[in-house]
């Protein structure tokens, strides 16, 4: 659920997560397609596919969508995971 409330956090905890949050003016136009591609699962433009993570960011990833009971996000990034490890 959205609720448009701003999220709070330290710096420390941005950089214990990996997030990388890009600072840009939103227009009604362009939340709104936000809103549908996030709620859809789709990625946009301008987030790293998952992918390209590193083994490192993947764990920290799964480790957050398990807490999160993000189930069937943490099977894709489990199975990415699985395959990385399955290549080195």
């Amino acid at each position: 659920m959205r609720s448009k409330a701003p999220i709070y956090t330290t710096r420390e905890i941005i950089d214990e997560t990996g997030f990388i949050m890009e600072e840009h003016d939103i227009t009604d136009d362009d939340e709104a397609s936000a809103e549908s591609s996030h709620s859809s699962g789709l990625q946009t433009n301008d987030e790293p596919k998952i992918e390209n993570y590193s083994i490192e960011e993947l764990e920290r990833t799964l480790d957050r969508l398990i807490r999160e009971e993000n189930y069937e996000e943490a099977a894709k990034v489990s199975e990415i995971l699985k395959r990385k490890r399955g290549n080195d």
